[in-house]
């Protein structure tokens, strides 16, 4: 009997998760999670000059399960998301989304 498919998260439950989170660059992680099926890894590596928001999208180099590129496309909702933290995050730092007091996000942080 092959493996089950992950389901989606209930509609109700999305709405009380982001109800709670307050952080800007949090709350864009979770909506790019959410809504376009990335991985933790490839959102964790994901480069600011990945993100095109005037189309919607987020090109992915080098995919971590098959290891081609690809393309995932932004909600409007997770665009709007990324789009607040792009205004607030410092445009030095080459990752789109980074630690603070460290180099970069892993899934230890």
């Amino acid at each position: 009997m092959p493996d089950a498919l992950p389901r989606a998260m209930d509609p109700l439950d999305v709405k009380r998760l982001l109800s709670v989170i307050h952080s800007i660059r949090d709350r864009a992680m979770i909506l790019v999670l959410l809504r376009t099926g990335m991985r933790i890894g490839e959102l964790l590596r994901t480069r600011a000059s990945d993100v095109h928001l005037d189309e919607r999208k987020i090109l992915l180099w080098v995919g971590e399960k098959n290891r081609t590129g690809r393309v995932v496309y932004l909600s409007e909702d997770a665009c709007e998301a990324v789009r607040a933290w792009v205004q607030k995050r410092d445009v030095q730092k080459p990752l789109l989304f980074y630690a603070q007091g460290r180099k970069t996000l892993t899934l230890e942080n």
